[in-house]
Formats: structure tokens, sequence, C-alpha cells
């Protein structure tokens, strides 16, 4: 796959970073789980904030892709995002079900697992020119997500391989994301919009450093522990 280019190449302004585009996610997904567990589901108050919300997911599938793309170790960062899925399944269900463990739902971390693992199983059948089995892999993958009944579950999956399948045209890239949005339909519409900081990607990862990589993986559990203790309070 070619690298992806920003869509920004002229001017003074030269795009975003991958860090900015994680803060992004973060603070849509806060503000979605804010939402969540706070605000009446019957309020308009709820519906915007949870259309903000919408934008983190198709945010953190397109990250996964760039991680994918340009990892060094690949297994570590399985590895990584298996732990940390690990680590976030009780904050998850004391955040959103008020009980440590509930096997009905899974939390997203999950989803980005499986659509990882999947990736790497399509990518190497693919380099051994076994593109049948690579397409059964993908099936399988999405499979997997509606089996584990975790956060967007099938159809999330299906969003990563869209990102990685067309990583090489932003174009199509963006009418990907805006069909998978409408068919998902619902408040997932306005995951569309994650098609604007997508495209102002400038492809450069940023200046966060080691630090804010770990602190990317840990703001997922911290954040949905925290909304937890306040809310029992």
């Amino acid at each position: 796959m070619a690298e992806t280019k920003s869509w920004v190449t002229t001017g003074k302004f030269t795009g975003i970073s991958g860090d900015t585009l994680k803060v992004i996610a973060m603070v849509t997904m806060f503000i979605d789980h804010f939402a969540h567990v706070f605000i009446s589901p019957y309020s308009d108050l709820y519906l915007i904030l949870r259309g903000i919300g919408r934008l983190a997911f198709p945010l953190y599938c397109f990250l996964l892709v760039e991680g994918f793309l340009h990892t060094k170790n690949y297994n570590r960062y399985v590895l990584r995002m298996a732990l940390f899925a690990l680590i976030a399944e009780i904050p998850f269900d004391l955040a959103l079900y008020g009980v440590p463990i509930y096997w009905g739902y899974q939390s997203v971390m999950l989803t980005l697992l499986i659509g990882l693992i999947g990736l790497g199983a399509y990518r190497w059948c693919v380099n051994r020119q076994l593109p049948i089995y690579g397409i059964l892999v993908a099936v399988a993958a999405i499979l997997a997500g509606w089996l584990t009944r975790c956060d967007y579950g099938a159809e999330g999956v299906l969003l990563i391989f869209i990102f990685y399948l067309f990583s090489y045209s932003p174009t199509r890239r963006a009418v990907g994301l805006g069909v998978w949005a409408v068919m998902f339909g619902g408040l997932e519409v306005w995951g569309a919009c994650a098609v604007l900081p997508i495209a102002l990607y400038s492809g450069a990862r940023g200046k966060g450093g080691r630090w804010f990589k770990w602190f990317g993986y840990a703001f997922y559990p911290l954040h949905l522990f925290l909304l937890w203790l306040v809310k029992i309070m």
C-alpha cells in the first residue's frame, strides 16, 4: 500500500499530524461517553453530544490503519492492543453497565484488535499471492466482530478494512467512509464528518513522542473509570 498523502499540499498550512487526530478522537470519544453516562437519552443535548461523538470511531480506525501501515513491529503492535483491550473491559462495563463484567457487549478496543489481526492475516495472504484466502480472512474478521458482540461489531471491522483497502486514495477512502456511515444509519451518519480531519492529515506522526503514544492507549480505560467514579459518588 502506498503511503497516505494529505490533500493539503499548498500554502503555509501543511495539514495536521497523527497526534492531533488522536486528540480529536479522544475529545469526541469523551463527549460521547459523557453523554451516554450522564445525559438523558430523551434530550436534545444527548443527541447533539452523541452525534459529535460519532467522529471518534472512524478516526480511531484510520489511525489504526496508519499504525499498521507504518509500524516496525506488527507483533508488538498486536500485543499492545490486546493488553489494553483486556485492561479496558472492566472500566467499560462499569461505566456503561454498572457491573465489572458484562458479557453482552464488549469494548471498542476489542473491535480494533480484531481489525488489526484481520489486517495482518489479510496482508500475509496477499503477499503470498493467495487473494481468495485474503478475502476469506476479511470475511472471518468481520464475522468475528459480530460474534464477539464488540462495539460497532461487524460494521466496525468492515470500516477498518475499507480504510486499509483505500489507503492509497483519499477520495475513495472518503467515499467509503460516507457509504459506511449511511449504511450504518442513525447517529452514525455523523461519523462521515470525520472525513474532514482525515483529509487534513499530513502523514506526520506528530511531536507527542513515546509518552503520548502510551497515553493514547491508556486514555480509553482511564476516562471510562473516571466517569464511573463520578457517577457513583
